[in-house]
C-alpha cells in the first residue's frame, strides 16, 4: 500500500512542476504574441505520462480504481492524500527554485509565482458542470485505453487534457484533476475554499462517477 502511496505523490509532484512550469511559460508565449499554448502543454503532459507510466497523480483515477473495486477505501484515501501532498509540493519547489533568481526568466517566473490568479472565470454552479463534462471525458477515455498499449494509451489521454484545458479556458480551465485544482487555485482571492471545493473536488468526481457508471454498470441494471 505504501509503495501505491509514495508513487502517487511523485506522480503528482511531478504534475505540479509539470503544470507551473507551463504556466509560467506560457504566459512568456502569450508576450511573443502566440497565442495558441496548446501544443506546449501536450508536449508537458505527454512527458508527464511517459515518465508515470503506470502511476497517477489525479485523484479521478484513483476513484475510479475504488468504484471498479480495485484496491481499498483506505488505499484510496491515502493515495489522493499523497495526490494532494505532491501536487501541493511541486508547486512549492517550483517556485523555490525560481526565487533563485538565477536568470531574469526566474526573476520573471518568481513574480509571477507570487500573484495568484483563480482558474475559475465562472459561478460556481456553471464551474461544476464544466468539470463535471470534463471529468465524464476523462473518465470515459481513460477506461477505454486502460488496456491499450502506452504508445496510444499516453498520447490519446494527453490529446485529451489539451483539448478539456483549451474548450474550459473561459470557465474552470478544464482542469479534470482534483489534486492540481487544490495546489493552484484554492488559494486564490474570488471564491471561497467551498465553492472551489464544490467546483473542482465534487464536480470532477461526479463526472467520474458518471463516467464509470457509463461503462461499468451495476450488474443488476445490465
Amino acid at each position: 500500500m505504501m509503495n501505491k502511496v509514495m508513487t502517487s505523490v511523485i506522480s503528482a509532484f511531478i504534475a505540479g512542476l509539470a503544470v507551473k512550469a507551463f504556466h509560467c511559460t506560457s504566459y512568456q508565449i502569450k508576450n511573443e504574441g502566440k497565442k495558441n499554448r496548446a501544443p506546449f502543454l501536450f508536449a508537458v503532459l505527454l512527458a508527464h505520462g511517459a515518465v508515470c507510466t503506470g502511476a497517477s497523480g489525479n485523484p479521478a483515477v484513483t476513484v475510479t480504481r475504488l468504484l471498479l473495486d480495485d484496491g481499498t477505501a483506505a488505499a484510496a484515501a491515502l493515495g489522493v492524500a499523497g495526490q494532494i501532498l505532491g501536487a501541493h509540493l511541486g508547486l512549492v519547489v517550483a517556485r523555490r527554485y525560481w526565487a533563485l533568481e538565477m536568470t531574469d526568466l526566474h526573476v520573471i517566473k518568481a513574480l509571477m509565482g507570487a500573484e495568484c490568479s483563480t482558474a475559475l472565470r465562472s459561478s460556481p454552479a456553471q464551474g461544476f458542470c464544466v468539470e463535471a463534462a470534463c471529468g465524464a471525458t476523462f473518465t470515459l477515455l481513460h477506461l477505454g485505453l486502460r488496456r491499450k498499449p502506452a504508445l496510444l494509451r499516453v498520447p490519446a489521454l494527453a490529446a485529451t487534457l489539451t483539448f478539456l484545458s483549451h474548450a474550459g479556458r473561459n470557465y474552470t480551465s478544464g482542469v479534470a484533476n482534483p489534486a492540481l485544482a487544490y495546489a493552484l487555485t484554492f488559494r486564490c482571492s474570488g471564491f471561497s475554499f467551498t465553492q472551489y471545493a464544490l467546483v473542482y473536488w465534487l464536480g470532477t468526481l461526479a463526472g467520474t462517477f458518471n463516467g464509470v457508471l457509463h461503462l461499468e454498470p451495476p450488474a443488476g441494471s445490465r
